[in-house]
């Protein structure tokens, strides 16, 4: 029947469960208990056996037919109520015993679905059986006694008050002695008494007063079973004879018992909880204080007694306080868990954390508030270490994080330099291509500048045709000097700027300044520049060193070959992506040390330094592409690099 989650609710439950009136939260949706606390299971008389056999139809199962359409019109009116108003109504259930039982009960709201209607009731309900049953016998006294002897709901009897005779009883007295009336009437009253002291009292009190009113006792039935009962009596004393009733209280005497055990349940928990509870009336004065709040504080419970919850409380805090009290505590029953400060007797303050809940009276008024706090000094002396630890980390992770920047661009220098060198490498490889390259241009301008100082030493030379002559010369000097600049671009070292490249424009420079190099060494060389229109975003340097060392080992590669073809291809491999590709005629490489030529250190060549293959890959890697090799189908091998395609912006 219980239906906790949080920590809060647990306490909650804790609490209403020691409470000695019947209380339980019934959810009107589902139309079953969602909790009752122990004093439910008393009234009722079921097992928590019997309780889980019921299931959730316990409610409509023993609750009295003739109550069923009230009490369905009043959840349909908590149902739809907009207040927290309290609504009272009384109705019957069944015993365990399978009397029926009159409940009072108040219920309230306790929790709204998000269209405000209510889901579940809190309820408060205390047993009136008792008052009821007195209500009947009144009813039937005001019928002039009615049928009073065979139909009271207490045992009524006339006796002589020496005790010599019964001399007459109602069925109901006669129910609770369990005799008959042929057992009992003529009999000396004297036998039903378990404590003949008692009676004499009470003959004391009749012969000083002449009546006696509510004079407790116990009686002995005929099974031998002792029962407390309650007497009003009268005597007349000139006759000596008692008339009067009895009413069995023993069940009453049980409840009360058991109130009794559950309010010192209750005080030793309230004693036993290692958090501290406090009680306060709604001005603040304290009235209740367990023994962890009276050592958190170091007051005994009378000096707390004497002081309010704002004496304890620095004055900082005091607005929040009633703040709170009037946003939370008052318009909803308790307060979200908050932190303040308390003031210990020694004047030490101290951080404090805790949640307040509100106690109504039956007709619904705020009477005092309850609180359940908790010492967070230790908590918050682990937050400020924490707090500290995590500040000097930060500074450690922003000191080493610059530790490592730093380091960065050393290693990027670094790299610089050895792309440098790998350029310059590479370049010492094309030497003999280069100066042959550089002196046919050379031979052709002293050729041409011999010819025009013969024409010039001529009597009447030629004019036209030493212009001429001066335009060869020209021509010859541009292309040496487009030599010269090709290599000089590539031997300087290279800034970290990129700009928008032509793909094609950066292939051709290359191919310019090793197609004399092919050519000595007997290489058929092709380029085919389908995509070369197309744009990069790069560094000119770095991508020319790319495709200069993948052209020079592809002509390495092909020193032993029948066939020495090197082609180069220039496309679009996918959208967005332009792929240059170098495939040589050349030996295949075995499968398996593919992957490895692009490893540091790792080279065939016997004066290689094994950083060439490894630098191209950075290159091409910090160019958002990626540079692979792979084996041709037939002979030699691929090696390509894709780049993506730098979009073109549209016009505004």
């Amino acid at each position: 029947m219980n239906n906790f989650s949080s920590t809060n609710d647990h306490l909650l439950e804790r609490i209403l469960g020691s409470s000695p009136n019947l209380i339980y939260i019934y959810n009107l949706v589902h139309h079953c208990n969602d909790f009752a606390n122990r004093e439910v299971l008393t009234f009722l008389g079921y097992t928590p056996e019997q309780i889980k056999l019921f299931g959730p139809e316990l409610f409509q199962n023993i609750l009295h037919p003739d109550d069923v359409a009230l009490v369905t019109h009043h959840h349909a009116l908590l149902r739809t109520i907009k207040s927290d108003d309290v609504l009272e109504i009384e109705y019957r259930m069944k015993h365990a015993s399978g009397k029926w039982r009159w409940l009072r009960s108040r219920d309230t709201p306790f929790s709204r679905d998000e269209e405000g209607k209510v889901q579940q009731i809190l309820g408060n309900a205390e047993d009136i059986t008792f008052h009821k049953e007195m209500e009947v016998s009144l009813q039937e006294s005001e019928e002039k006694f009615r049928n009073l002897f065979n139909n009271a709901e207490v045992g009524m009897f006339r006796s002589r008050l020496d005790g010599s005779e019964f001399m007459d009883a109602n069925e109901k007295y006669f129910s609770i002695l369990g005799y008959t009336r042929e057992e009992i009437i003529g009999q000396p009253s004297l036998i039903v008494w378990v404590d003949l002291n008692a009676r004499e009292e009470m003959v004391k009190i009749l012969k000083a007063e002449g009546r006696v009113e509510n004079f407790e006792f116990a009686l002995r039935t005929k099974s031998g079973q002792v029962k407390i009962c309650i007497t009003s009596l009268m005597v007349y004393p000139v006759t000596g004879i008692l008339e009067g009733s009895i009413i069995d209280i023993t069940e009453r005497k049980g409840v009360e018992n058991a109130l009794r055990e559950s309010e010192e349940k209750y005080r030793r928990l309230h004693e036993s909880m290692t958090d501290a509870f406090v009680s306060v009336n709604m001005e603040g004065r304290i009235q209740e204080a367990n023994r962890a709040y009276q050592e958190m504080l170091g007051y005994s419970e009378k000096e707390l007694k004497e002081l309010t919850y704002f004496d304890l409380t620095p004055e900082k805090w005091h607005e929040l306080e009633v703040q709170i009290t009037k946003d939370q505590i008052i318009p909803r029953g308790y307060s979200d868990v908050f932190e303040k400060e308390y003031q210990h007797k020694d004047g030490t303050i101290f951080p404090v954390e805790l949640c307040i809940y509100l106690v109504r009276d039956h007709q619904g008024q705020p009477v005092r508030m309850w609180g359940i706090v908790r010492d967070i000094t230790e908590r918050k002396r682990a937050e400020d270490s924490l707090r500290q630890i995590n500040e000097e980390l930060e500074t450690k992770v922003n000191d080493r994080t610059k530790e490592i920047s730093d380091q960065n661009v050393k290693i990027q220098e670094m790299f610089f330099e050895l792309s440098h060198v790998s350029r310059i490498a590479v370049l010492g490889q094309l030497t003999a291509a280069l100066a042959h390259e550089i002196n046919q241009p050379l031979g052709s301008i002293l050729n041409w500048a011999s010819t025009a100082e013969l024409i010039l030493s001529e009597k009447n030379p030629d004019i036209r045709k030493v212009r001429q002559i001066l335009s060869h010369i020209i021509d010859e000097d541009e292309r040496a000097g487009n030599v010269i600049r090709r290599l000089r671009d590539l031997i300087k070292k290279e800034s970290v700027e990129r700009e928008e490249l032509n793909v094609g424009a950066v292939i051709q420079d290359v191919i310019a300044l090793v197609q004399i190099r092919s050519v000595l060494k007997d290489v058929t060389f092709t380029a085919n520049i389908k995509s070369g229109g197309l744009m990069v975003m790069g560094n000119k340097v770095q991508l020319q060193q790319v495709v200069l060392n993948l052209i020079t080992n592809a002509l390495e590669a092909l020193s032993e070959a029948a066939i020495k073809q090197i082609k180069i291809l220039v496309d679009i491999h996918k959208p967005g992506w332009v792929t240059v590709s170098v495939m040589n005629s050349g030996p295949k490489i075995d499968e398996e040390h593919l992957e490895q030529l692009f490893k540091p250190f790792h080279t065939t060549k016997k004066e290689g330094l094994g950083m060439g293959l490894f630098i191209c890959r950075s290159i091409i890697q910090s160019h958002g592409g990626q540079l692979s090799v792979y084996n041709n189908p037939d002979k030699g091998v691929t090696f390509f690099f894709s780049l993506p395609i730098l979009q073109k912006k549209e016009s505004l």
